[in-house]
C-alpha cells in the first residue's frame, strides 16, 4: 500500500493499543488495568461498528473496557453509563 488511508491507520492505532494491553497485563499480572479507548467508532461505517464490538465483546472476557464515544447507537448495543 502506497499510502493507506485513515481507517488503515487508526485499524493499526486500535491493533496497536490492544497488543500493548495484553503485554502489560502479562508483565504486570498482579494489577488489573482497565483498557479505555477514546471514540473508536470515528473511521468506522455501521457494518464495521457491529464487526468491531462484537470482537470487543468476545475479546474483554474478564478485562474491563471503558469506551468514551459521541456515537447515540452504541447505547442500544451496550450497557452504558453517561457521564
Amino acid at each position: 500500500i502506497d499510502s493507506p488511508n485513515a481507517s488503515l491507520h487508526y485499524l493499526v492505532y486500535l491493533t496497536t493499543v490492544f497488543a500493548l494491553y495484553d503485554m502489560l497485563t502479562q508483565e504486570l499480572s498482579q494489577v488489573h488495568l482497565p483498557l479505555i479507548i477514546d471514540d473508536p467508532f470515528v473511521m468506522m461505517d455501521e457494518d464495521a461498528i457491529a464487526e468491531f464490538t462484537e470482537i470487543l465483546h468476545r475479546w474483554a472476557g474478564p478485562r474491563q473496557i471503558i469506551v468514551f464515544t459521541h456515537n447515540s447507537n452504541i447505547k442500544k448495543m451496550y450497557t452504558v453509563t453517561e457521564i
